[in-house]
């Protein structure tokens, strides 16, 4: 009976340890792809402003489609 109640809290405590194991690498995962979403919207957002200050004044849709895509991925950025 002792080797029972032994063996019944070995695999209790490497359940738990198991457990803890795989919530800190699914925090971890999910820590460094809210980094990446972050970092990839950002730079998203540089390039649509480049866009946005590189067209001529007579470009207004041009210009008006690169703001867009500015406040999409600003909206991205902030989300993440």
């Amino acid at each position: 009976m002792l080797t029972y109640i032994v063996t019944r809290l070995i695999i209790l405590i490497t359940n738990d340890i198991w457990v803890r194991s795989v919530s800190a690498l699914t925090t971890e995962f999910v820590a460094r792809s809210l980094d990446e979403v972050r970092f990839w919207s950002r730079i998203m957002k540089e390039h649509s402003l480049f866009l946005k200050l590189g067209f001529r004044c007579e470009d207004t849709q041009l210009i008006q489609e690169a703001n867009q895509y500015y406040h999409i991925f600003e909206g991205i950025e902030a989300r993440a």
